[in-house]
């Protein structure tokens, strides 16, 4: 387990977790309500790790749940509260499927 997914995982086991309007607004849309999306963060697979210069890290959790559509969280590892940017469905034109993984098109 990566050190972000870790940091995240434990300020998320300790209620230190904040929701970006974005977030509240798409989560409504997509009708994924919070303690789906907490159980995705500390359940689900990580897609990647984006470590930008001058941005936090942000971790994208995908579902687990194969009942639901699938979906992924993008979390900011922040501090003194991890932020959940946004909660996002997979579009066919950004991942494709490889066996039992996702990824982004264009990525080896």
């Amino acid at each position: 387990m990566g050190m972000s997914e870790r940091f995240i995982r434990e300020m998320l086991a300790k209620g230190k977790i904040l929701y970006s309007e974005h977030a509240i607004q798409r989560m409504g849309e997509r009708r994924i309500l919070r303690p789906l999306v907490e159980h995705t963060i500390l359940n689900g697979t990580v897609l990647e790790v984006q470590d930008y210069p001058e941005e936090d890290v942000k971790v994208l959790f995908c579902s687990i749940d194969e009942t639901e559509d699938p979906f992924y969280v993008v979390v900011a590892a922040s501090f003194p509260q991890i932020i959940v940017v946004t909660v996002c469905f997979f579009e066919e034109e950004v991942w494709q499927q490889l066996g039992d993984i996702r990824i982004r098109r264009g990525h080896k």
